[in-house]
């Protein structure tokens, strides 16, 4: 018997792309819009109610994006563009003079680095491995050793 494939609506995808955009969870979104718990989940498709609710609790979103799929996900005024912008200016400067700078050589040197004690560590396994072998074809080399519990 062929089964049917469950396609989530267009709606409840750009829904779920938001939620994920704005990195809040499930349980915060719907305590925010009201709509029912589960809703994103269900087979069923979204109620009107439930479309009116996400864009009145999210004015920023951009109904044609909601709505089409067309267009930038938030609504976007010249003033509104302006401050993001700047905003997202302040946020690079102050994570550049707060970011210690890294240099290529020093990446270079450290993973040498740990290159090095992974082929030491490497060395001793096999060593280790050797003699354990040894040890179990000559169990008679074992002589009264004092194993802690």
């Amino acid at each position: 018997m062929q089964e049917k494939e469950q396609k989530i609506s267009p709606f409840k995808q750009r829904i779920l792309h938001f939620i994920d955009n704005e990195g809040i969870s499930k349980r915060a979104f719907y305590a925010s819009t009201g709509i029912s718990r589960g809703t994103l989940e269900n087979i069923s498709s979204l109620t009107e109610d439930s479309m009116s609710k996400f864009l009145a609790t999210y004015e920023n979103i951009n109904a044609d994006w909601f709505l089409y799929g067309k267009g930038s996900i938030y609504k976007i005024d010249n003033n509104t563009a302006v401050n993001e912008k700047n905003i997202a200016n302040e946020e690079i400067t102050e994570y550049n003079t707060k970011t210690p700078r890294v240099s290529t050589d020093n990446i270079l040197e450290y993973l040498r680095e740990k290159d090095r004690q992974l082929f030491e560590h490497a060395k001793k396994i096999g060593e280790l491995e050797q003699k354990l072998q040894h040890l179990k074809k000559n169990p008679s080399c074992i002589k009264d050793v004092n194993i802690p519990e």
